[in-house]
């Protein structure tokens, strides 16, 4: 698969584990044997939830706590940090927005020339890049070219966007 440009042939986001539960917690939902998937209590509670034209947030917060079953987690996550809208209706057209937005802001930010930063955003750029190195050190995943670029984009454009925070040590871990 593809990811803003970058080429991740076994990268699979948002699947399920081959083996395991719809929330990542073994023995909490399970599989029929016979190859069909049963669809438990949980993920009934979620479908319904998440199909409202307006979602309850109180309601998604007090159903998330016990965990989200993979097939939602994406989904809920958006909605938990305000990122989608609640409003069933407005969501297409807000994540289109705000995907633009972020197109727009790698050409503007972070596709530029190193002689076009000022001082200040090439020592944070330097910063971002030290500490991505220290990411998840064990995991070849967070090591792969791709994917300490795509972090390092992300981090740049969350720091110059947003100067109150910025960035700081330890964003890489929370990314």
């Amino acid at each position: 698969s593809s990811v803003f440009g970058i080429d991740f042939p076994s990268l699979s986001i948002g699947s399920p584990p081959a083996t395991g539960t719809g929330t990542g917690t073994p023995g909490r939902e399970s599989e029929a044997s016979s190859g069909s998937v049963e669809l438990p209590y949980r993920n009934k509670q979620f479908n319904a939830l998440l199909s409202a034209e307006n979602i309850d947030l109180t309601a998604l917060k007090a159903l998330a706590w016990n965990g989200v079953p993979w097939a939602h987690r994406t989904q809920v996550w958006q909605l938990l940090l305000g990122y989608m809208p609640t409003n069933k209706a407005r969501r297409e057209q807000a994540l289109m927005r705000k995907r633009k937005e972020y197109t727009d802001s790698v050409a503007s930010y972070f596709d530029i020339k190193d002689s076009d930063r000022s001082t200040e955003e090439s020592e944070l750029l330097r910063q971002i890049i030290v500490d991505l190195h220290r990411t998840c050190p064990m995991m070849p995943f967070f090591h792969q070219p791709g994917v300490q670029k795509l972090m390092e984009r992300i981090l740049y454009i969350w720091a110059i966007r947003h100067p109150a925070s910025g960035y700081v040590q330890g964003m890489n871990d929370l990314l």
